[in-house]
């Protein structure tokens, strides 16, 4: 019997890829590194997920955060796929305090309310590897995966992507 080759490369592709929830589809993730731990507590944990919903309500779900986001290597990328270690995510808020949060191994980057809050409206620019990219505007929205999801969500096309 002869395998279409395109057949073969699509049936490779699903053993290695998780599913997307409810259908068969792989699930896209450019670097090929995945958070599989579930919601065990960590700075690492569900890159690309909804930081601010899960760290809002105090100790129980974790540390309360101000500001919390994933950058990642491509537009589309998986929820829990390992994004960018080492972009420093610059925010320079109402006040004119500028941080800097340095993503780390899943490419997450936030910053603990006990550490300080960011005042909106407050603009962003993100540095790697000798380059830069500011996002257009500035922002009143603290939790960046509200917005920077898979597919896009209040007018943005995708996810954080490193310069």
């Amino acid at each position: 019997m002869h395998v279409h080759p395109a057949l073969s490369l699509a049936a490779a592709l699903a053993a290695i890829l998780p599913a997307a929830p409810g259908c068969g589809a792989p699930v896209p993730c450019s670097t090929g590194a995945y958070w599989t731990e579930g919601d065990e507590e960590s700075p690492l944990m569900h890159p690309g997920g909804d930081c601010i919903g899960c760290h809002a309500g105090g100790e129980e779900e974790g540390p309360l955060l101000s500001v919390g986001g994933t950058v990642m290597a491509e537009r589309h990328d998986a929820t829990d796929c390992y994004g960018v270690d080492g972009v420093v995510v610059q925010i320079t808020d109402a006040t004119g305090t500028v941080r800097e949060l340095t993503t780390n191994a899943s490419g997450n980057f936030f910053l603990r309310a006990e550490d300080g809050v960011v005042v909106p409206p407050y603009e962003v620019t993100l540095f790697a590897n000798g380059r830069s990219r500011s996002m257009l505007g500035a922002r009143v929205e603290t939790n960046c995966m509200a917005c920077h999801t898979r597919d896009g969500a209040h007018r943005a096309p995708g996810r954080i992507l490193v310069p």
